[in-house]
This record gives C-alpha cells, sequence and structure tokens, in this order.
C-alpha cells in the first residue's frame, strides 16, 4: 500500500501578546523641522489657505440653493500632514473628520469644527503654550475646488469634465465617507452598568450619524431632481449609484463635503473569444458527483443546465437569475456555460471512457444576455446577494470570471472589491477572480514590445482585482506555436499577451496565480491580425441554444484561468472539507512554484516584473493535497490574533538531515493568509485593514531565546515609528537580510531581498521561499506570526489565518518526510516568550 505523506499539524505553539516598553524615539521630519523655523510664515500661509477655502465654499453653496442642506461648519478641506506625527485616525485635535487617505501624506477632509482648526493656527503663531507646535504637522491647506475635481474623479469622468452637458443625465457612482464615532473606553471607576450605557450610547451615535449623512445626500439629490438607483454600505462609508443632470453633478462633486470618490459606471461584462467548430461528442459516460462533494458557484452569464456535457452535474434545484426582469438562468451565449466546464474538467473534454466530477455546479446568472452588469444595478449588492443564497458548508467557493472593462484606480479599493473582502472576512468561504483580458486592439498597439508593455498603466490589472482576500488568477500559453509563417506571441508557460498584470495598488501581489487561458497566434511578417488556433487554445464546452455544437477548442481567455483554480480548490475541499476556506488558500498557494523559465536572476527590477506577472505561478493539485519522501508541509489554521499578539511555531529538523557531509539543497516554502476588516476610505494595506499580520524566521543558528529577543526589539521600534507608506529611507521591518540570515526571496523589507521595492507584508497572501544546504540548516526552525494594528485599535477583536510551511529536498537524496516526522509529531511546548 503507498505511503500517506499527509501533511502535519504544528507541535509546537506559543501565544502572546507583544510586549511594548518605553516608546523609541524618533526623528522629526524635516517639512515639520522647517516649519518651526518659520513659523510666522508658515502660519500666515496656513491662515490665508483656510480663509480662502471657507469664502469660497460659502460663496459656492449660495449659488447652489443648497443653504440649509449643508452645515456651514462642515466645508471640506484638503491637507497634507505630518504622517510621521499624526495618526490619521486622531485627527480630531485639529476639529477635522477624514474623509478619504491619499498620496503622499494628503487628506480629504472635513471641518466638524472650523473655529477648533482656527485655533490651532492661532496658538502656532502666537505660540500658546500647549498647541503652539502642533500646527508644524500641519504642512498644507489646499485650495478648494481644484483639487477635488483632481482627487475625486475617475480618469474617464476627468477626461469629459470641462464637456459635461448640463442638461444631459449622466450615470455615476458615488462614495461618500461616514467614519465611525471611536469605541469608548472603560475607565476603572466604570461598573459594567456604566460601561453598557456607554456602548449603548456610542451605537445610537454612529447610527444617527449615518441617517444624518444618507439623509444629507439623499436631499441633495432630490433638489437636484436627480434619482438613487442603487446603494451599498460599508465600514467607512456608503457608495450610490445615481442618476443626475450633468449641471448638478458638478455641484455635487464640488460642494457635498464627505464626498470621496465619484466615478461613471463601470462597463462589467466578460471578454474571452470564442468560436464554434463542430465536434463529435464521442462515446463518453459521465457521472455525477459525491452528494457531499465540494460546491462551485459560478457567477456569470448563466448555464445551459441541459447541455449533454453538464447536465448531471448542475445543482438545477439551485439556480437564480439576478437579473431585475428576466428570470432566466440558462446561458444563451456560451460564457457561464464554458467556465463551468472549466471547474469541472480543467485540462480537456474526455471522448470516450467514464468521468465522475469532483465538483458540483451552482449556477447563479449575474449577467444579462449581452453578458453585461444591468446599468442601474450594483454589483457588491448582487456578490452579497449570490452569497446569502448559496453559502453553505459543501459550496464555500465562487467563480467569478466578470470584471470591469476599464484598468483599476491605485487609490481607494472599488465598492466591489471591498465587497468581496467583507464577504470574505465575514463568511468563511474564497472567492477566485479572473485577472481580465487587454483587447485586441491593445495587444496590437503593443505588440512589438511584449511582454513589458504589461507594465504600462492602461494594461494594469481590472477591477474587481483590487481584493486583498480574493485569489486572482491570470493566464499563460499552454503551448508554444510556431511554423513556417506563424507564431504564437509567448512560448509555451509565459504570460498570455492578453492577461493584464502589475502589481495592485499598494504593491500587493496580485495575481497571486496563473493557469493555462490560451494565447493568440500571429504571421510573422505582419504580426498584427490575431488569430485563435487549437494548438494554443482551451477547450472548452459551448451553448447549443443558439444552434452551436456542443465543444470545441478554441477558446482563449483569463475566463477560462480561474476556474481551474476552482477545480483545484474542490479537490482540496473534498480531502478537508471541516477545514476552514484560508486553509485551502493557504495549500492553493503553498502548492505554486515558480519554473525554470521564469527562474530568479540578479536584476531585482526583472524579478519584480515577472512576480507582477506571475504571481506565485501555477498551482499544483498533488502539491496540494500530498507530500513525498523528500517533502513534508506543516500546517495550522486553528488559531487567531489582534494587534499587538503573536503566535510561534516551531519545526526541528533531526541531525540526520543536518549532518556536515549532507551537500543536497532544501527549498524552504512558507505561505500566511488572514483577513481582517477593511474601510474604503484608506489608502495602503496596513491602513485599509482593521488589523494586518506579518511573518518572520528565526535565522539558521538563532536559539529561542535570541530570536524572541530580536523580535521584539525590532517590533518595539517598529511600532515606535509611524507608519510610512512611501518608499522612505526611514522604513524598518521585522526582517533583515544579514550573511547569517535566511535569503528570502521577496523579504519584508522593500530593501532587501531579490525583488525591488516589493514587501510581501503589503498583501494579505504572503509567500516567500528560499534555498538552503542542508549542512546548515538550524536544529530548530522558528516562524513568528505577528499581529499589528491597523485602523483598529480594540485588541479584544482577534482575526483568523493559516500558515504553511514546507521543507523539501531538490535533488530527491535526502528522506525528510520520514525522518522529520519522527521528531515533529510528538506534542511539545514552547516556554512562555512574551
Amino acid at each position: 500500500m503507498p505511503r500517506d505523506f499527509k501533511h502535519i499539524e504544528f507541535s509546537a505553539v506559543n501565544h502572546g501578546w507583544m510586549r511594548k516598553i518605553k516608546r523609541i524615539p524618533f526623528e522629526t521630519n524635516p517639512q515639520t523641522i522647517a516649519n518651526l523655523n518659520n513659523r510666522f510664515g508658515h502660519g500666515r500661509g496656513l491662515r490665508e489657505s483656510l480663509d480662502k477655502a471657507k469664502s469660497s465654499w460659502t460663496e459656492y453653496v449660495q449659488e447652489s440653493w443648497l443653504e440649509g442642506i449643508l452645515n456651514d461648519d462642515e466645508i471640506p478641506l484638503f491637507l497634507q500632514i505630518d504622517t510621521w506625527k499624526i495618526k490619521i485616525e486622531a485627527l480630531k485635535w485639529l476639529g477635522i473628520e477624514l474623509i478619504s487617505e491619499e498620496e503622499n501624506g494628503y487628506i480629504i477632509g472635513s471641518s466638524i469644527s472650523i473655529s477648533k482648526l482656527e485655533k490651532k493656527i492661532t496658538d502656532f503663531l502666537e505660540q500658546n503654550w500647549r498647541s503652539k507646535n502642533q500646527a508644524a504637522q500641519l504642512w498644507k491647506i489646499d485650495s478648494w475646488i481644484q483639487w477635488r475635481l483632481e482627487h475625486i474623479l475617475s480618469a474617464d469622468l476627468s477626461a469629459i469634465w470641462d464637456n459635461i452637458n448640463e442638461d444631459e443625465v449622466y450615470e455615476i457612482e458615488v462614495g461618500v465617507a461616514c467614519q465611525k464615532i471611536p469605541i469608548p473606553k472603560r475607565k476603572v471607576r466604570d461598573t459594567d452598568i456604566d460601561f453598557e450605557v456607554k456602548m449603548r450610547q456610542w451605537e445610537n451615535d454612529n447610527y444617527q450619524k449615518e441617517i444624518d449623512r444618507e439623509s444629507q445626500l439623499e436631499a441633495i439629490v432630490n433638489a437636484y431632481n436627480g434619482i438613487i438607483t442603487d446603494q451599498i454600505n460599508f465600514e467607512d462609508s456608503f457608495c450610490y449609484f445615481i442618476n443626475i443632470n450633468g449641471k448638478w453633478l458638478k455641484n455635487i462633486a464640488i460642494i457635498f463635503p464627505f464626498v470621496f470618490e465619484i466615478k461613471l459606471q463601470e462597463d462589467i461584462d466578460t471578454i474571452s473569444t470564442i468560436s464554434q467548430n463542430e465536434e463529435d461528442i464521442g462515446l463518453i459516460t459521465l457521472e455525477s458527483p459525491e452528494p457531499d462533494n465540494a460546491g462551485v458557484c459560478v457567477m456569470d452569464s448563466g448555464i445551459q443546465e441541459n447541455h449533454i456535457l453538464l447536465s448531471s452535474m448542475v445543482r438545477w434545484a439551485n439556480s437564480r437569475s439576478y437579473l431585475p426582469h428576466d428570470t432566466n438562468v440558462w446561458d444563451a451565449n456560451w460564457h457561464g456555460t464554458s467556465v463551468g466546464w472549466v471547474v469541472i474538467y480543467p485540462s480537456w473534454i474526455p471522448r470516450t471512457g467514464s468521468y465522475k466530477a469532483n465538483c458540483w455546479i451552482e449556477n447563479a446568472r449575474i449577467l444579462d444576455h449581452d453578458r453585461k452588469i444591468p446599468k442601474g444595478v450594483m454589483i457588491g449588492n448582487i456578490m452579497k446577494q449570490v452569497t446569502d443564497d448559496f453559502y453553505k458548508p459543501s459550496t464555500r467557493l465562487f467563480n467569478l470570471s466578470v470584471n470591469s472593462s476599464t484598468a483599476c484606480r491605485t487609490t481607494h479599493v472599488s465598492s466591489w472589491s471591498a465587497e468581496i473582502d467583507r464577504l470574505s472576512y465575514e463568511n468563511d468561504l474564497l472567492f477566485v477572480i479572473s485577472s481580465w483580458n487587454l483587447d485586441r486592439s491593445q495587444i496590437r498597439h503593443h505588440l512589438s514590445s511584449y511582454p513589458e508593455y504589461l507594465h504600462k498603466n492602461e494594461c494594469r490589472i481590472a477591477n474587481p482585482w483590487q481584493s486583498l482576500f480574493g485569489v486572482t488568477v491570470g493566464s499563460i500559453c499552454p503551448n508554444g506555436f510556431e511554423t513556417v509563417d506563424e507564431r504564437s506571441i509567448s512560448p509555451a508557460n509565459h504570460i498570455s499577451s492578453f492577461s493584464r498584470s502589475w502589481f495592485w495598488i499598494w504593491d500587493s501581489i496580485k495575481p497571486e496565480l496563473v493557469e493555462y487561458g490560451g494565447e493568440y497566434v500571429v504571421d510573422k511578417i505582419t504580426p498584427y491580425g490575431l488569430r485563435q488556433k487549437e494548438p494554443t487554445s482551451i477547450e472548452t464546452t459551448n451553448s447549443t441554444l443558439t444552434g452551436g455544437k456542443a465543444y470545441s477548442k478554441d477558446s482563449i481567455g483569463t475566463s477560462f484561468s480561474a476556474p481551474k483554480v476552482c477545480n483545484i480548490l474542490a479537490q482540496i475541499q473534498n480531502s478537508f472539507p471541516e477545514k476552514s476556506t484560508l486553509f485551502y488558500k493557504a495549500l492553493l498557494i503553498q502548492s505554486a512554484r515558480w519554473p525554470s523559465e521564469i527562474e530568479i536572476t540578479e536584476d531585482k527590477n526583472e524579478n519584480a516584473n515577472k512576480l507582477a506577472r506571475y504571481g506565485y505561478w501555477l498551482p499544483n493539485i498533488n502539491r496540494a493535497l500530498q507530500n513525498n519522501s523528500n517533502r513534508i508541509t506543516f500546517i495550522d489554521d486553528t488559531k487567531k490574533i489582534s494587534g499587538k499578539q503573536a503566535n510561534i511555531y516551531a519545526v526541528h529538523v533531526p541531525v540526520e538531515i543536518r549532518w556536515p557531509s549532507m551537500s543536497a539543497q532544501v527549498l524552504i516554502e512558507v505561505t500566511l493568509v488572514y483577513k481582517s476588516k477593511s474601510r474604503r476610505t484608506r489608502k495602503g494595506t496596513k491602513s485599509y485593514l482593521s488589523t494586518w499580520m506579518s511573518w518572520i524566521s528565526s535565522k539558521p543558528w538563532e536559539t529561542i531565546e535570541e530570536f524572541r529577543s530580536r523580535v521584539i526589539q525590532e517590533w518595539q521600534k517598529q511600532e515606535s515609528e509611524p507608519i510610512i507608506t512611501t518608499d522612505d529611507p526611514m522604513e524598518d521591518t521585522l526582517s533583515s537580510q544579514r550573511t547569517d540570515s535566511f535569503k528570502w526571496i521577496i523579504q519584508d523589507n522593500k530593501r532587501h531581498g531579490k525583488v525591488a521595492k516589493i514587501s510581501r507584508s503589503n498583501s494579505a497572501t504572503q509567500k516567500d521561499w528560499t534555498i538552503i544546504n542542508a549542512y546548515d540548516l538550524p536544529e530548530s526552525f522558528f516562524i513568528w506570526v505577528i499581529g499589528h494594528n491597523g485602523w483598529e485599535k480594540d485588541t479584544d477583536n482577534d482575526y483568523p489565518y493559516a500558515i504553511a510551511v514546507s521543507f523539501e529536498s531538490l535533488d530527491g537524496t535526502i528522506q525528510i518526510y520520514e525522518q522529520m516526522i519522527e521528531v515533529n509529531q510528538v506534542q511539545t511546548e514552547i516556554e512562555s516568550l512574551f
């Protein structure tokens, strides 16, 4: 009987709080010092800018007929602050409510007490005792109208702004901030009843603030004869779909203090190319999955459920349409039908024999007959409706081969992506998202510079790729193709010419994975006519409702990459049905590995380009589910931590593997995935999330006591310094790249590692790997998983994560599994280190 090389639960874990002692002082920002040295000039400039903003706003409100709706003391402001000193969550001392965080220390704010802000400036000028230096940290108050247009409007809306027709009705999406009032702290003298009264009042105050802000916007829209067609609420904001004429659109953009984003409604649909070549079905028997097998919900254009190749694999009774006036769940235009089949059979369509599917298809139709989201419908709300209807223990995987047709914005997360992150946090589910395709004209325009053009702004990722907690999948070419006259644009196993890539906003690694999605073929002499040919295409089923054939092999698109990953996840779920989707995600990411075609080089910039295109590369079902005699994987998804908490994991390495004569190389891979609450108005992973996490490993010759001392010391230094979202020379993190360290490829500190300007802690999916000589392995290898406060300061809330650590002998000469399992199966306890 073959050996079962199962994954191993960590045998040694220690949990505790990161003790924070005396604050370590840090340097004052040079700009703040300059402001102190120029007290009169800086203070006078702030006062003049504030007076100008007040008078301009008052004049505009009077002209807009909105007096009585807008509060005279709530003035929109655009500020640049010292982020080394000022925490954006604590701007109340300036009399300002944070609306949104922008680039380079800028914030969009609204005055909640203009007199308080004026007093801070006066105190600075007159050197009043308590507040005499505070305004030095307020670097700039910008002029009022122009900055709103530059920072609030999307690129497509900004491009037509000067030519907007005042009488034409525009369909827009408006983001409105509504920051929660900070949760009250319990004082020593508070009784249980006292604190309960405080909490009840806090809840009521937040609720009333939300009602007031919603009512204020609704009153403005009604005053301008606009129509709110849909709405979605987030932790810190609301998002509205509004139909309104051009004149009043301009007024809302300029006047309403709490707006942080306005954009035209996105065109959301699918782009994949398929033709209808005739094929014989062949002699094949298809069997339904087992009743308790995983279900994958396909959110798409519907599925032809009576299709000869799909009818036994779709849970018909659960199918639903989410179109306002169309209850039909069947797909008349092939896309959903094709995607559904790839979930079931990701490689090819069998011609003969018997095949038993390993997962069920759940059919959620969200696209109309043109493969688009109906106008006026907020897709974030559709995501919630779908998960409410389909989510259950067996159906926790959701395939989304649907995207916006334009590149994503680069400052804030979209409402669609934010809703995916919220649903992922609130439920044990996982979204798998296609990376979206460039159209043919874009590829033709840039073809001569393949693959570098994929790093251009217009080729960057598309909504909802911004989701931190979803898994995004790009496309690679399955087979190279070349004849005397023709060639595939990309070689085999290289990025497809249409696969959007480049890092997500905030330098988060996206896509995480790639799968085979096909490639175009071009003429060698005049490479402008893009064609699809069988050798470089994906085999899929076709809808036969309009007379097409049952299947063909000439489809391409990232739409077919995502469902292949869903199939792997479904197999993981079948093997571990009681585990969390974080567990599935950790094993999925851990299974991916860069091949020789995209190997790491000494060129850090080129390595960064490769990481941006391929993520962690192609997942492998065998590595996800099993090890072998040369590889062992340790994993845990049972723990939670809050900000300032940490868990230490230990892996012991037997001496037989570490003999000086052992010249073999060992690959160590670590994957951490987690989730927490989010806020749309924030910029940067560490500000967007309520709690973010990172991991750090011990050094090869470091004892557990030395490891503990180093981590706590560096953690205290990091927590004492400000969070700096730019590539600043003061930045320091919990990793170092000295000669005695494990040489991780990506690293926590973006100045280290072999990938330029990327920190693995900017992602909620953090994988890294290193290769070490067997004789350099330590007796014990320690991993420290650390929670950090984001915008949330309530340390009573803890958040889930999963971590996987693998050791593998690359040349197969060391029986790692058998030898390491013996010393790691016995439960041991790490002495408390906190």
